[in-house]
């Protein structure tokens, strides 16, 4: 496997094994591992060997090239979440402001189209909501306003007087008839 003498000038395999391996061969400069097997037609051995820090050093290349793979792995998946929370939040919080502007009877601006899926269909329900509560809003002012209209005449065309003051003592409505008697 060397290609080059043994790692050292007296260097024998000492073993009564016929195949085998090393793992910490010292040799002149380097430790050494080695793989053995005997060749039966010869009866001897034949041995590959490599210096121990080469060998090793493809298999920590390996572990560290792994690593690497997973940590951009770990990344990606970081980003991809991170993404996705974004597009998912951003709908949300655009239908939060919508409820905080209807909150405040600001009917003027629908949500808009939120994109895609449910997110897109919770959208559109909530600007019909949005709108049958505007309307139902506008009935209600309508029938009160009616009933005032109603009021108005009644208290209007009644013979008695009437007159409506607050606990401080301020006229809020006097009919023709209470201004006529108290002049």
């Amino acid at each position: 496997g060397l290609g080059d003498a043994p790692p050292g000038k007296d260097w024998k395999l000492l073993t009564k094994d016929k195949d085998g391996w090393f793992d910490d061969l010292p040799g002149a400069d380097d430790d050494y591992i080695a793989a053995f097997a005997l060749a039966p037609a010869t009866g001897l051995r034949a041995v590959s060997m490599r210096n121990r820090r080469e060998a090793y050093a493809s298999s920590e290349m390996a572990a560290a090239r792994a690593s690497a793979f997973f940590i951009s792995i770990c990344l990606l998946v970081a980003a991809g979440a991170y993404a996705l929370s974004v597009k998912l939040i951003q709908p949300v919080t655009t239908l939060i402001s919508a409820a905080e502007r209807i909150a405040r009877n600001d009917f003027q601006r629908p949500v808009p189209s939120l994109g895609w899926g449910e997110l897109d269909t919770l959208g559109v329900t909530f600007n019909a909501m949005a709108a049958k509560v505007k309307t139902f809003q506008e009935i209600q002012i309508d029938r009160i306003m009616e009933e005032k209209a109603k009021m108005d005449a009644l208290v209007k065309n009644i013979p008695e007087g009437v007159l409506l003051t607050g606990f401080d003592g301020s006229v809020f409505y006097v009919n023709a008839t209470a201004a006529k008697v108290l002049g």
